[in-house]
């Protein structure tokens, strides 16, 4: 999915709080929309069949380098080239709902799809 450069620099420029209000997304649309950006990502990271606490673990740890690294430079303006997996991370972050980042809640989020 890609996202219209407006749209995308609109987000950016924005305050991270006021992510949400500007999707038009209240609490459970957010945390839908969050979830299935996950599961977008974990399909992509489980390529290989491994199981749903494998895809968990790759998962959490796909989440931590993106908030660490990826995010503050989106957030910042950056214009940065997004892999799949990050881009679906990328849609999840600006859904403004609380990153679910444990391998044992993304291992429960991916087995209740």
């Amino acid at each position: 999915m890609t996202m219209p450069a407006d749209l995308a620099a609109t987000l950016l420029q924005a305050n991270p709080a006021d992510l949400p209000a500007l999707l038009g997304l209240d609490r459970a649309s957010r945390t839908r929309r969050r979830n299935a950006a996950l599961g977008r990502a974990a399909e992509l990271l489980s390529g290989d069949g491994c199981g749903a606490w494998i895809t968990a673990g790759r998962l959490a740890a796909a989440i931590e380098r993106f908030e660490r690294a990826l995010w503050p430079a989106l957030l910042g303006g950056a214009r940065l080239e997004l892999s799949e997996i990050e881009q679906a991370l990328y849609e999840a972050f600006l859904t403004g709902a609380t990153p679910v980042t444990c391998q044992r809640r993304l291992f429960e989020l991916l087995r209740a799809d």
